[in-house]
């Protein structure tokens, strides 16, 4: 689906008026928790503006976009390091994941149109950041008004169409942006974001991958951090922010240096780090040292075998989607012949959940969890929603007792259970095993 965003909005007189209005209702140096938007009132986000704001000066500005419109989430993770760079930022209460684009689009030309009202912004530092569906729709925000843009910082997603970066290439429009990318070790998007990071290498788009440890997630304020400077490090190189030598000096020094320590220890997880910082500091500062660093280790027999057991993982994953796939779409013809033990069978739950709790191999429990985590997104909460928008609630109710029974004590879960099953018993006869225990306790657990 392509994106309605009205890049017209991006009106540059509007920069100018900026200078000239009142900041007294916002909390310069803290946060405004809710902010109705001058040009459609329905619209509201969450902003920071740095202490040291002032109008004579231009400043960057991030909007971040939340799938479920929980503005304050990434605000507050991106909050530090905003006001350390001097960033504005505006979080919208309106922003979605899993259904029409339109609101996005209306709530992204809102805090636009308030942001060059409002403040004195530099109009070739726009960033978007988005957390899984809406992560996606950033890449059409970025099109949308390329002289705009600076970044994307996607986290849990790749691209809102697979052949987006073809496409664009064939009708000469490149991304002139840089991408950070970031994505849990249990995310069950992780193939698919370290997929888009291999494809932005061949078409030349700056990048960066950060995986943190955790599920489909915002990630933790470390990557919030690291990606807000990562895109002032490439602001200096494209020449979007003067250069300042020493801090590119301290950056790249302090990098190096935990490469270097990491490599005594990991000499693949250093091979990566090494790779990063000959990509992220080219034509900003010597690498030759890094990247003869990583030159050594890519021969090194450690560096192949990781190499090798990641890429037969990634196949082994990539095999085990396809029987997904035709697992949930022959749903509806099986369930009602078959148990959840039975279901569980088919997708070899028990021989994942193995894997995933082993600590022989740490690659291999992650792979599994993923895997886990796959079906357990897709069996509480895809496949429920697509089957009652059919009018089939008995298929959705075998999806929901398949998914609690990777997640037993998830709550929520097995509440939203209750009320489908008990709705529908009572005009019919549903299997006891669909309905589920509401003395469940909370594990927190929900990818």
């Amino acid at each position: 689906m392509r994106s309605i965003f009205l890049a017209a909005l991006f009106l540059t007189p509007g920069l100018a008026r900026g200078a000239s209005l009142s900041l007294d209702t916002l909390a310069v140096g803290g946060v405004t928790d809710t902010v109705h938007a001058a040009s459609d009132p329905t619209q509201t986000y969450a902003l920071f503006v740095p202490s040291r704001y002032e109008a004579s000066r231009r400043w960057p500005l991030l909007l971040l976009m939340d799938p479920r419109g929980r503005a304050m989430v990434p605000l507050k993770l991106f909050q530090p390091a905003a006001e350390r760079y001097g960033y504005i930022v505006m979080s919208s209460y309106q922003t979605q994941s899993d259904g029409s684009i339109e609101p996005n689009d209306k709530a992204i030309n809102a805090m636009l149109a308030d942001a060059q009202a409002k403040f004195s912004i530099d109009a070739r530092r726009f960033y978007f950041a988005g957390f899984s569906g809406t992560g996606r729709l950033a890449w059409y925000y970025g099109y949308s008004i390329p002289e705009n843009a600076a970044g994307l910082i996607e986290v849990g997603a790749g691209l809102p169409e697979p052949d987006l970066l073809l496409r664009k290439r064939i009708a000469d429009d490149s991304a002139h942006f840089a991408v950070f990318l970031s994505v849990g070790s249990t995310d069950f998007n992780y193939e698919e974001v370290h997929v888009l990071d291999a494809k932005l290498e061949v078409f030349g788009i700056r990048h960066h991958l950060e995986t943190f440890d955790g599920v489909h997630s915002w990630p933790p304020e470390s990557v919030c951090d690291d990606a807000v400077t990562w895109m002032q490090l490439q602001a200096m190189r494209d020449g979007r922010l003067a250069i300042d030598r020493a801090w590119v000096d301290s950056l790249f020094s302090a990098a190096a240096r935990h490469a270097d320590e990491v490599s005594t220890l990991n000499r693949y997880a250093a091979f990566i780090l090494y790779e990063q910082l000959e990509s992220d500091f080219a034509g900003i500062h010597d690498i030759e040292g890094v990247k003869a660093a990583a030159d050594r280790l890519v021969s090194s027999e450690s560096v192949k075998r990781t190499q090798g057991r990641l890429g037969s993982l990634a196949a082994a994953a990539q095999i085990f989607h396809q029987h997904e796939d035709s697992f949930f779409a022959d749903l509806a013809k099986t369930t009602p012949q078959l148990s959840t033990d039975k279901l569980r069978e088919i997708l070899d739950l028990d021989a994942l959940r193995d894997r995933a709790s082993q600590t022989k191999d740490t690659l291999d429990a992650l792979a599994a969890s993923r895997l886990l985590s796959s079906v357990f997104i897709r069996a509480s909460f895809y496949e429920p929603r697509r089957y009652l928008a059919l009018g089939d609630t008995l298929s959705s109710l075998r999806a929901y007792a398949l998914a609690q029974s990777i997640h037993p004590d998830d709550a929520a879960l097995c509440a939203e259970r209750n009320r489908l099953y008990r709705a529908f018993a009572v005009s019919r006869s549903v299997p006891r095993e669909l309905g589920c225990d509401a003395n469940a306790k909370s594990s927190g657990s929900q990818p």
